[in-house]
């Protein structure tokens, strides 16, 4: 059985608020005009955000995971008084 494709209906919906909040007098962000354009724009940002917010995640836990391994708590010092 395969998922049914979501209405384009829904599509402009989720994303309704966001286009509703878009700054209308800055200089540095560009307003959208057309819904399905901004719904194709918030869509790949929303992506963009996910896929950082993975990666940091990931990162994350692979530091904790090498430092769960670490068996040794302290590095041990050469003792340099035996070799004498």
């Amino acid at each position: 059985m395969t998922n049914p494709k979501p209405s384009p209906k829904f599509s402009l919906l989720f994303a309704l608020w966001d286009y509703l909040n878009q700054p209308l007098f800055e200089r540095d962000v560009q307003f959208v005009w057309n819904p399905r354009k901004f719904t194709i724009s918030y869509r790949s940002q929303l992506l963009e955000r996910c896929w950082s917010k993975d990666y940091e995640t990931e990162k994350n836990r692979y530091r904790l995971e090498v430092n769960w391994h670490n068996t040794d708590p302290q590095p041990k010092m050469p003792d340099t008084a035996s070799s004498e």
